[in-house]
This record gives C-alpha cells, sequence and structure tokens, in this order.
C-alpha cells in the first residue's frame, strides 16, 4: 500500500486507517469526528491531498482546452484562481468532478480524484 508525505503524523496521532484508492489514508482520529469538526471550526484543519492526480497544462491553447473538456469558462477567471468543476465527455456528460487553478492564460493546474486519475489522465491526454 502506498503512503502519503503526512503517513507517519497520521500515525503519530493516532488516526484510524483504511485503504483508499490504493493508499494508507486516514478515516478518523482517537478524539472522534466531533471533536475533529468543532476543532476545524475553531482553530484550522488540513486535508491530506498528496495521494491524488496532479495535471498541468501549459501551452498557448491551455485557457481554450480546459474550457473545452469542463463547462467552465477559464478566460472569465482571474490569476491564482481556483475553480471547483467536472470533466466532461465527447457528449457533455459528467466524467469525474476536479479543481483547476489558473496561474496564468497559458497555464493552469488539476487536482483529480485518486481512485480515477490514471483514466481521467489518459482521457485528457487523448483529446
Amino acid at each position: 500500500m502506498k503512503t502519503t508525505a503526512l503517513n507517519n503524523e497520521h500515525v503519530k496521532l493516532g488516526a484510524k486507517l483504511v485503504d483508499f484508492a490504493g493508499y494508507n489514508m486516514p478515516i478518523q482520529y482517537k478524539a472522534g469526528i466531533l471533536a475533529e469538526h468543532n476543532w476545524v471550526r475553531e482553530s484550522c484543519g488540513i486535508f491530506d491531498v498528496s495521494h491524488m492526480g496532479q495535471i498541468d497544462i501549459r501551452g498557448s491553447g491551455a485557457s481554450d482546452f480546459v474550457s473545452k473538456i469542463t463547462p467552465t469558462n477559464f478566460e472569465k477567471c482571474n490569476i491564482n484562481q481556483a475553480k471547483y468543476t467536472v470533466l466532461l465527455n465527447e457528449r457533455g456528460g459528467i466524467i469525474d468532478d476536479l479543481i483547476i487553478t489558473k496561474f496564468s492564460s497559458s497555464h493552469f493546474s488539476a487536482v483529480i480524484n485518486a481512485g480515477t486519475k490514471e483514466n481521467d489522465i489518459l482521457y485528457i491526454k487523448s483529446i
């Protein structure tokens, strides 16, 4: 099973770990879900995304490309703005959800789901 960069911290904090998309991931800590919820609401929390897929889309046609594979018009997005959107198939059906950040009109970064990242990347490359 794969581990993330934060795996040792999860273990040290007593997390209950389970297999998620081939990664050893926490689903709960000793204090319980309500305590976690309250801590995040009152202080701060992090979500370990290092198991998720990350891709860069670069080039002169990058903005048109991300607007083609999603229903989002990235021309209207500000620099460094992230959008929660969906990856569309050729008929406009939803393949998966993802978050895309615009760094410039020619550079975008997408965070995709861990369990479907291989298929999503193959699909994106096929377009």
